[in-house]
């Protein structure tokens, strides 16, 4: 099963967040208590998620992962400086993510890689750009953390560059990431699998 995650809902039950999560929502509306998310977004992240509904088979997608076979695309609005000219360029990052001072938060640091993606930037204006994210790992934060590092910081993240103080959720103003599409080869059907959402981040 393929599932849609808005902004500001957390994937699975953790802390405050135990029933209303994207998880339990689904197994109150469908009636499938062995339900399982195959991988996670950030509660603050919008996209598409891939359930497992059959335990027999899980481990089959679970591997998919692990291989890094899924192949996922992003989109993200960042913030840009005026003068630079992004459009049609590609760049792709291999870095080492590790857990800063504060545990939920993550940094970049000297050593082996162990994070990987490919971004674009598709569409800009003086201040902000459009990029489409192609990550092959996937580190905790790893996009957001990548792209403040290059200098250009997601808009309305609350984490990177800089810690903000703790508030409610704007509601009007979330995240400008999103979890575009997926890509893979069903390793029960070995049918070609394309999942895409019909949401785009808001551009203009």
């Amino acid at each position: 099963m393929v599932a849609y995650k808005p902004h500001f809902l957390a994937t699975i039950p953790g802390g405050i967040y135990v029933n209303e999560c994207l998880q339990n929502r689904l197994r109150r509306s469908t009636g499938i208590e062995a339900l399982q998310p195959l991988h996670r977004l950030d509660r603050v992240t919008a996209g598409l998620v891939l359930f497992s509904v059959n335990p027999n088979t899980r481990p089959h997608y679970h591997h998919l992962f692990e291989a890094r076979k899924i192949h996922k695309t992003y989109q993200a609005i960042a913030k840009i400086s005026d003068g630079e000219n992004l459009v049609g360029q590609e760049w792709e990052i291999k870095n080492c993510i590790v857990q800063s001072e504060l545990r939920f938060r993550m940094r970049v640091a000297e050593g082996e890689a162990n994070s990987h993606y490919v971004i674009r930037c598709l569409q800009q204006t003086s201040q902000k750009a459009l990029f489409e994210l192609n990550p092959v790992t996937g580190k905790t934060h790893q996009l957001r953390v990548h792209m403040q590092a290059l200098g250009w910081p997601i808009l309305n993240d609350k984490y990177y560059p800089q810690l903000q103080p703790l508030s409610a959720d704007n509601y009007s103003a979330p995240l400008q990431l999103l979890a575009k599409e997926l890509q893979f080869i069903d390793p029960v059907t070995q049918h070609p699998r394309r999942f895409s959402c019909d949401s785009n981040l808001s551009f203009c």
